[in-house]
């Protein structure tokens, strides 16, 4: 008995899966085929996009020649993924990367041909992009004005406090983690040290 709570014990020592999230430290890239792209695309957080206050976001690009001209064509764009909290429907967006600049002749409007003999052929690729938005602004960079026309603070939201100052969210992740499994393994320490006290393991 033991030596399986033992077992247990350095099982819950080392967390299994820890997600990656999408910061302003999320590289982008150039993809050779769409499931790449959307793979890359899974660092997005569904949960917290759907009630966003500020952060940043992971989309996609398909890249084509049509008609002799280089296309983009979205994945998973910010606007169908990315949900304001407090309403704003048009919030404040940023592109800080882009793997379009990863290669020459690839944004959109560019020249391109189908034709593999050509100089300016262009296979299909894939690619990330990375957005920076806040919803306590406008996409002009304005406060944003909730619709009964009072200027919202995201008071509820812990984006920034009535005073417009910055209130950074609770730290969650790993630290969490082993903030919970502190208080498991001192639970089954002392369960375990109580237990063995009354030689309960002897009559097992």
């Amino acid at each position: 008995m033991k030596k399986y709570i033992s077992i247990l014990i350095l099982l819950l020592s080392f967390p299994v899966v820890v997600n990656a999230a999408v910061d302003e430290n999320t590289n982008v890239a150039l993809y050779p085929n769409r499931t790449e792209c959307e793979t890359a695309l899974e660092q997005n957080d569904d949960v917290a996009n759907s009630q966003a206050s500020n952060g940043y976001y992971l989309a996609g690009l398909e890249i084509t020649c049509e008609n002799s001209i280089v296309a983009h064509n979205p994945i998973a764009p910010f606007a169908s993924n990315v949900t304001c909290a407090n309403g704003n429907l048009d919030p404040f967006l940023n592109i800080t990367q882009s793997g379009i600049t990863l290669r020459a002749g690839i944004e959109a409007g560019d020249s391109c041909s189908t034709n593999d003999q050509d100089l300016n052929y262009l296979a299909d690729t894939w690619a990330t992009v990375l957005y920076q938005y806040n919803c306590v602004q406008d996409s002009d960079g304005g406060t944003y004005t909730s619709p009964n026309n009072t200027t919202n603070t995201t008071a509820n939201t812990g984006t920034t406090d009535a005073n417009g100052n910055e209130v950074k969210s609770p730290a969650t992740g790993i630290n969490t983690y082993y903030l919970a499994l502190a208080s498991i393994v001192i639970i089954l320490s002392g369960t375990l040290y109580i237990v063995n006290k009354k030689n309960l393991f002897k009559k097992i």
